[in-house]
């Protein structure tokens, strides 16, 4: 999994927008906390050479929220997969599950057995080059979304 630190996260070090705080039931000693933005931006990356290759992999964003989180009902979020530049995944997810009908795609989170919630971002194959995996997560628009603990993104085979 990638640690929260380890991701790129905007405004990530700006304390009126995260912060970052110690959770006992996370694996890594610190968590970032989503406060309140408009611009919700997450970026991971990792170079293909840390992963098993010849390998289909899955990215998930593990997440928690705050019991008055605001903005994610029915709030789209763009997930995109990159392999060296190239796109190579590209799906729409939602980290609250509305109970609407899945369509194009469309992922909806689950509960993990740890406890927190995963949303799958997106597939891809590890061919064993040595390029650079990007996972970018964004949505924008206009309306503030605040309340969501990041853990990280797993990643793992299929």
């Amino acid at each position: 999994m990638l640690a929260p630190r380890n991701l790129a996260i905007t405004w990530g070090d700006t304390p009126p927008y995260w912060t970052w705080i110690s959770r006992p039931d996370s694996r890594f000693p610190e968590v970032a906390k989503l406060l309140v933005v408009c611009w919700f931006e997450i970026t991971g990356r990792i170079d293909c050479c840390n992963l098993s290759p010849m390998t289909r992999y899955n990215a998930f964003l593990v997440y928690k929220l705050v019991a008055r989180a605001i903005g994610f009902q029915n709030k789209p979020i763009e997930a995109t997969v990159r392999i060296g530049g190239t796109q190579v995944s590209k799906r729409i997810v939602y980290v609250i599950d509305s109970g609407d009908v899945v369509q194009n795609g469309e992922q909806y989170p689950k509960v993990r057995g740890d406890g927190w919630f995963e949303v799958g971002l997106g597939e891809f194959f590890n061919g064993g080059e040595l390029e650079e995996l990007e996972i970018y997560i964004f949505s924008f628009d206009g309306h503030s979304v605040g309340g969501l603990y990041v853990q990280g993104i797993d990643i793992r085979p299929c």
